[in-house]
């Protein structure tokens, strides 16, 4: 099994720039959330590491490599460029790669080739291609004027809160008669059946978090080593992206743009298949600091776990319809199972999050760390 792939850096450029200015200063010879304990937020330290860690500016042990270096050694303005311009040309070798030129290419070209290569969430996408065209400019990469004037047009959009996805009159595409676009059978179907690369993809990064996560669901943030700490991160986020990924189409199903029947057709196994257990999963880390760096919280979870139970139950009902009695009996009893472990959760969520009695405090330091363990 394949490693775990980073997703390219979403935090913000302005935090970016500030911890490159910090290490032009004082360039430790360890870099850790200790270190950035004071001036960034758990989140935001966590996010500055996987960034780090994608642009090769520090290796396994978290120590700087020789292009940070290099660049954090009081270069020139051009000589910073270049150096930006080689880390750009490996990092993102999938766009330079990619069969389009990024000085012609559109917002929506660039945007397909982040996708086919990771499929993010749109927000985090959104996140990743704007962290991409600063770092381009920093290093002196011409990119097309449509992606820069389209980013800029993005940037205004309010995003998405906690991923909750609402409804409205406004935001529901409808057609010039007014019904909704995708009302016909065969127009679901042949929609439906565009996700297929999707449930894929999604399908087999979750196989990469479902190996990782056991490993240390009986643990807790404070017993965590700062790399295991990363693991579980990029682990939760392959989970999380999965799920989320379901919770739309849930969704579409709740909101009737979708008809459960042809949802069904095409893809039960996808969505039954360890259901359940991907959302116990979530929750199991609800409150411990790993589900807010992530984006997430216990009230999100418990939104998403009710709307994906639902549709599971509806799709269950039309598996009993087509004789399925026994797979319907075992689901039954997996649901059941479920609502039974998660009751409080779900009734209280507030309880499992960060103001909670539940909520593990993860400050603590690695000098702490090392002093507990003798080092």
């Amino acid at each position: 099994m394949d490693e775990i792939r980073h997703t390219p850096p979403y935090v913000s450029y302005k935090s970016f720039n500030k911890l490159i200015n910090m290490l032009e200063r004082n360039l430790f010879t360890r870099i850790d959330l200790s270190y950035m304990s004071d001036d960034f937020s758990v989140r935001t330290g966590t996010n500055l590491m996987l960034a780090m860690r994608f642009l090769n500016f520090i290796d396994g042990g978290n120590r700087p490599t020789t292009v940070l270096k290099l660049l954090t050694a009081g270069t020139t303005k051009e000589r910073r460029a270049t150096l930006l311009r080689q880390v750009a040309d490996e990092a993102y070798a999938f766009v330079f790669k990619a069969n389009i030129d990024i000085q012609t290419a559109t917002y929506a070209e660039l945007e397909a080739v982040f996708q086919s290569t990771y499929r993010m969430d749109y927000d985090i996408c959104h996140k990743c291609i704007r962290f991409f065209i600063e770092f381009c400019k920093d290093a002196g990469i011409l990119l097309s004027p449509e992606i820069v004037k389209k980013q800029k047009i993005l940037g205004t959009i309010p995003e998405m809160k906690n991923g909750t996805y609402k409804w409205t009159d406004e935001n529901q595409c409808k057609s010039d008669n007014g019904t909704n676009p995708i009302d016909n059978r065969l127009q679901q179907v042949i929609f439906l059946y565009s996700l297929r690369n999707d449930f894929d993809h999604f399908d087999s990064l979750y196989n990469q978090a479902a190996i990782t996560l056991p490993m240390f669901d009986d643990q807790i943030p404070k017993e965590l080593t700062e790399e295991e700490w990363f693991k579980v991160v990029d682990a939760l986020r392959l989970d999380f992206e999965y799920v989320g990924f379901l919770y739309k189409i849930a969704l579409w199903t709740e909101s009737g743009i979708l008809s459960a029947d042809v949802l069904y057709s095409l893809y039960y196994q996808e969505i039954a298949d360890g259901l359940t257990f991907k959302l116990n999963t979530l929750i199991q880390w609800c409150g411990t600091g790993c589900d807010l760096v992530l984006g997430y919280n216990s009230h999100n979870v418990a939104r998403i776990a009710v709307t994906l139970i639902n549709l599971l139950e509806k799709l269950n009902v039309i598996h009993q319809e087509h004789g399925a009695d026994l797979v319907l009996k075992r689901d039954s009893v997996l649901i059941a199972n479920f609502k039974s472990r998660t009751k409080s959760f779900i009734s209280d969520p507030s309880k499992f999050d960060e103001y909670s009695p539940n909520y593990i405090d993860r400050k603590i330091t690695i000098r702490e760390k090392e002093a507990v363990n003798g080092d």
